[in-house]
């Protein structure tokens, strides 16, 4: 290639689409820490108390809800995650590919619609 195009190696990328990439001999871990201190920043909710989940369980909103409520709750558990990353790990000759599917039959409490999850893994990473 080339020859075809002008290329130069700069090296191992550190930051790619707001993410920080770490290379280390287990494999690659990616995390998004700058950004969500930013948004905490920008949100003026930086040093507020962590949530240890993002919502409350069995928690179902309705249009009557405040989003506000919501939204408040998610960023706490963005603070408490924040050093948190996704690794894939190095694992020659292993790749296989595994996808997760979850249906709720009318989970939204307004119009009675279904929702659908997806979920897929090579190897032992989530891709999707």
């Amino acid at each position: 290639m080339k020859k075809a195009f002008d290329m130069s190696n700069l090296g191992l990328f550190c930051f790619y689409l707001s993410a920080e990439v770490r290379h280390d001999s287990s494999g690659i871990s990616l995390h998004q820490t700058h950004y969500a201190k930013r948004i905490h920043e920008l949100s003026g909710m930086t040093g507020c108390n962590p949530a240890h989940t993002s919502m409350e369980e069995k928690l179902k909103l309705s249009r009557e809800s405040t989003v506000e409520e919501a939204v408040k709750r998610i960023m706490r558990y963005v603070a408490g995650t924040l050093d948190y990353g996704l690794h894939y790990r190095r694992a020659p000759n292993t790749a296989w590919f595994v996808g997760y599917y979850d249906s709720d039959l009318t989970d939204d409490v307004d119009t009675s619609k279904n929702t659908t999850r997806t979920m897929f893994f090579l190897g032992d990473c989530l891709v999707s």
